[in-house]
Order: structure tokens, then C-alpha cells, then sequence
């Protein structure tokens, strides 16, 4: 099974990694090239988000977990992370040399109303999860990749802060 997780930055992307791996997949966070893609079970970060549609036709059958997350503790979030540091690859994404609360909301709501309208036919194939509201994302983790785990068997749903602890994370997936 090939999953994606198609969630923007800052919505709890590597927690979902580290809970997918938890679980047994062979994960890849923030894959750079096609080999990545291919070896790993899930894959998610900036990369994946850009390219969900081609994704999606070059892996039939595949799932996507789009993470989601409030607006305002989204764009604080946001600030923290990408106020002084932005890569070319999230200013090609994010269409914005720095950070600007007003262009950021305006392509959160864009990218969302796309993946939404693009899956609109295909829930299931699409899974929406605030893992913010979630008190335990498990169990629909679990449901929608049709898995038959106990939920109860996993331990407590990673809740990972990338802001503080990325260049560990990465090194390690």
C-alpha cells in the first residue's frame, strides 16, 4: 500500500511520519527524488503536497492523509518556522520570498479548496485529520488504511514539534 501525507508544513506532518512508522510503514519525510518515493510506504512534507495529483495518477489505488490545522495557530506557527529561514523550495511552493500573514492565508485556503474539490468524489481515498483536535488520531488512522490494529496496543499518538526538534527528526528519517 502507498501512502501519502499531503498536509502543508506546520500541520503536523512529522508527527504523522513518526506515528506511521510507528505502525510499520516505511517512512520518508520530506522525500528528494524519485528513488525515495518508490522504496518508502509513506511519504509526506512540502514535495508530496506539490505534487499529490501526479502522485495519485502514478500510484493507482493510493491513500492521502491531508493534515490540517487552524488557521490562526497555523500562520503563528508558520511565522516561528519560516519567519527567518525559507528554502527555494518553499518559496517556490508557498509563491512568497518571506513570510506574509495575508499571502499565507490566502494559499492555505487555496490548497485546501484544491485538495478537497480534487478528492470530492474519492472519499476513500482521502482522509482529513486536525491531529490538533484529534484526542486520539489512532483509530482513524487505523479505519481509513483498513489496518487491523488495536489501537490500544500503540503507544500515546506522537505529538512532535518541528520547529524545535527538526534537524534531529531529519536525520533520523
Amino acid at each position: 500500500m502507498k501512502i501519502f501525507g499531503i498536509g502543508l508544513s506546520k500541520t503536523g506532518t512529522t508527527s504523522l511520519a513518526v506515528a506511521m512508522r510507528q505502525i510499520g510503514f516505511k517512512v520518508k519525510h520530506n522525500p528528494k527524488n524519485p528513488y525515495d518515493l518508490e522504496s518508502a510506504q509513506f511519504c509526506n512534507d512540502i514535495l508530496v503536497s506539490q505534487l499529490f495529483k501526479y502522485l495519485d495518477k502514478s500510484y493507482p489505488n493510493s491513500k492521502f492523509i491531508y493534515t490540517v490545522r487552524d488557521m490562526n495557530s497555523w500562520l503563528e506557527s508558520c511565522q516561528k518556522h519560516f519567519g527567518h529561514k525559507m528554502t527555494l523550495q518553499d518559496i517556490f511552493f508557498y509563491k512568497a520570498l518571506k513570510f506574509e500573514r495575508d499571502t499565507w492565508k490566502e494559499f492555505y485556503l487555496r490548497f485546501d479548496e484544491e485538495v478537497k474539490e480534487y478528492f470530492e468524489h474519492r472519499s476513500q481515498d482521502l482522509l482529513i485529520l486536525n491531529l490538533s483536535d484529534e484526542s486520539d488520531p489512532w483509530e482513524k488512522i487505523l479505519t481509513f488504511l483498513n489496518l487491523d490494529v488495536d489501537s490500544s496496543t500503540l503507544p500515546e499518538f506522537p505529538r512532535k514539534n518541528v520547529t524545535a526538534e527538526i534537524a534531529e527528526f531529519r536525520s533520523k528519517y
